[in-house]
């Protein structure tokens, strides 16, 4: 794969909103909806426009793969949200991850990435959570910033997949 061409771009923004959602997880302790929701519908709209075949470059993404990724990333991160090992916030960033991949890249790489991606990033998560998190002295829960790790997780995932070759 090279990253370098045009129709990539999508990857560089599904790579910003996990790095701004674990930026504000970090500084806020929240991932707020106006960035998760926006991106996620925002992945949807350039997925259609893409689809629309209006000039905008793409590796082979679209709506279909825009939408089928989101619904991927969702369902992959249900028993870890179930489990309360992840956030709500943590779900959606990777639902927006998800819509982007599926901008950049078409089927079947576009689920071989979400899948990949999503399951990185949540087993991440929920190990740090199990095996890392100090028991707080206090009856307040201790604050873990699932975010962060589950963006790095995302990442992670991303870069295996392209290191391999997989898109």
């Amino acid at each position: 794969m090279h990253l370098v061409a045009i129709g990539y771009w999508p990857l560089g923004i599904a790579v910003l909103v996990m790095l701004i959602a674990a930026v504000l997880q970090f500084t806020r302790q929240n991932v707020p909806n106006v960035l998760t929701l926006t991106a996620i519908l925002a992945g949807w709209v350039v997925g259609g426009l893409i689809s629309a075949d209006i000039g905008i470059p793409s590796a082979g993404g679209g709506l279909g793969a825009s939408i089928a990724a989101t619904v991927v990333a969702l369902v992959i991160s249900i028993p870890f949200y179930a489990r309360l090992e992840l956030g709500a916030g943590c779900v959606k960033a990777q639902m927006a991850f998800s819509a982007w991949i599926g901008c950049a890249v078409g089927f079947p790489s576009v689920m071989m990435l979400t899948v990949v991606c999503a399951l990185v990033a949540n087993i991440a998560t929920y190990a740090i959570a199990w095996c890392c998190v100090v028991v707080p002295v206090s009856d307040e829960p201790a604050p873990f910033p699932a975010q962060v790790t589950h963006s790095l997780g995302a990442l992670v995932g991303l870069a295996v997949c392209i290191a391999l070759a997989v898109c």
